[in-house]
């Protein structure tokens, strides 16, 4: 059984933000997608996290909660539908509510009382349980799993990251270059489908290690990007980002496949 409060708005966006649904690229044309239709849900510390994976990215967000309970049984993960809840959620008018499972439901509860099933697993788990692993070193590195990457970018704000990807998300396929050369800024492109036409854009960097990278990503991480944030690159390999309760890493897109 699990019993804790916790802000209503807070709870609802970070489900949203894990979900991750938005455009990615298809073999023609973009469409509209998301992780997984559930999310996964563990407290520990004091926080509550959330978080969710498929076979080419997994995101997890942390929130401070408070516990209700003193036998609340820490470290056991819960599943339930993201979208169901977040619809429940903005639909109830409280700052805060209490979150709680017995009997293999999930009850939210404030003015007003909802109940939803508990899913019985989740298909991303093992890849939620690596992202939750992973971590930067210092500052000079990132580690996630057995891949180090040493190409480490430090962004003041990740909104200015969302603002480029967001920017060049106008050419429409949903597939996204990140081009670093050494210097104190990132680039981000996009190219429409034939390669005839392309949208870039720069971020500045605050602090910046390691080799030039360039790497390609489909994903919508403008949904995702905010505060102080580490951006991790290695050739051939996925992007890690790392923000404050925040991880996210995502495969390379392989142009072709």
């Amino acid at each position: 059984m699990m019993e804790i409060v916790i802000n209503r708005k807070d709870m609802s966006r970070a489900i949203e933000e894990v979900l991750l649904k938005g455009k990615y690229r298809g073999a023609s044309k973009s469409k509209t997608d998301l992780i997984n239709d559930n999310v996964a849900c563990l407290i520990k510390n004091r926080k509550i996290i959330l978080a969710n994976a498929n076979h080419t990215i997994a995101t997890s967000v942390s929130l401070n909660c408070e516990t209700g309970i003193e036998s609340i049984d820490e470290g056991t993960w819960i599943f339930f539908d993201a979208q169901k809840a977040v619809k429940y959620l903005k639909a109830m008018k409280d700052e805060n509510v209490t979150l709680q499972t017995n009997n293999g439901l999930l009850n939210i509860t404030g003015s007003s009382h909802i109940s939803m099933p508990l899913s019985i697993e989740h298909s991303g788990i093992k890849g939620i349980a690596k992202l939750l692993t992973s971590k930067i070193v210092d500052g000079k590195k990132g580690m996630f799993g057995s891949t180090e990457f040493e190409t480490v970018l430090f962004l003041e704000d990740g909104k200015e990251l969302s603002r480029a990807i967001k920017e060049c998300s106008v050419i429409g396929t949903a597939a996204y270059k990140l081009t670093y050369d050494g210097s104190e800024t990132l680039s981000i492109s996009s190219s429409n489908f034939q390669d005839t036409e392309t949208y870039s854009s720069t971020v500045e960097l605050i602090e910046h290690k390691g080799t030039p990278v360039t790497i390609e990503f489909s994903a919508p991480l403008d949904k995702f990007c905010k505060g102080p944030m580490y951006i991790c690159l290695k050739e051939e390999s996925p992007v890690f980002l790392v923000g404050a309760g925040r991880k996210l890493i995502v495969a390379p897109y392989i142009r072709g496949n």
